[in-house]
């Protein structure tokens, strides 16, 4: 089945690493709730990895997941490449989204998932009635002119968005004897660097930098002092 379609075959192979994930770290309220219905197919799942300005590099990730007051999370970002994302096989389509805590270290470690539903089954629901009523009381061309001015607003909307910062991870061993919070203060204070995390018990300091923005120089300079002397 897989070798006659590969690209039919992601769908459930996308919707098993998501129940795995589930099934060895979410808690038994989640667990009650997606499992049955991701197992029997009522729902599929995906998994939101890549961004335009990281790539491969799912340390350098920006999605932003923000804490409510009810428990649930808000997120903010941009998301590509999104296989099985959005269609109409099942009626729920359910996002394993790795974003990014707003207290979370620079690098790997500061990344976190949670799964988002997309309660497609209301927009289905919503886009067939507005679209089936302006079928009905004007006729086709109503429906391909409504669809051809959402398009163009939403690409004028699209004009107006700032171009996202191109983000690098960098790593720093430091040297045993100093402060470390001096050390990740006086990263933080090169030009470009926008975070600065000390893992202590490792010695690393793990940042995130705007390559467009950073001073290699002052950089270089800083970690000089700072970093752990090569034997």
């Amino acid at each position: 089945f897989a070798s006659a379609n590969l690209s039919l075959s992601l769908c459930p192979l996308l919707s098993q690493g998501q129940i795995e994930a589930l099934e060895a770290h979410a808690s038994p309220e989640m667990q009650a709730l997606y499992l049955p219905k991701l197992t029997s197919g009522q729902w599929t799942g995906t998994m939101n990895l890549t961004e335009p300005q990281a790539g491969s590099d799912v340390g350098a990730a920006t999605t932003k997941a923000e804490r409510n007051d009810d428990g649930t999370y808000s997120l903010t970002g941009q998301k590509i490449y999104i296989s099985w994302g959005d269609h109409d096989v099942a009626e729920n389509v359910c996002h394993l989204v790795l974003a990014r805590l707003p207290d979370a270290p620079a690098g790997t470690r500061g990344t976190a998932m949670g799964v988002y539903s997309t309660s497609q089954f209301l927009g289905v629901f919503i886009g067939g009635q507005l679209g089936g009523a302006l079928y009905q009381w004007v006729g086709a061309e109503a429906v391909f002119l409504g669809s051809a001015v959402i398009a163009v607003g939403w690409l004028l909307y699209l004009r107006g968005m700032g171009e996202l910062p191109k983000l690098d991870n960098r790593v720093i061993r430091l040297a045993s004897a100093q402060d470390w919070d001096q050390a990740a203060s006086r990263l933080r204070s090169v030009p470009g660097v926008l975070e600065a995390v000390v893992v202590a018990e490792q010695r690393l300091a793990l940042l995130k930098v705007d390559n467009k923005l950073l001073d290699e120089d002052a950089l270089t300079a800083l970690s000089a002092e700072v970093q752990e002397p090569r034997a």
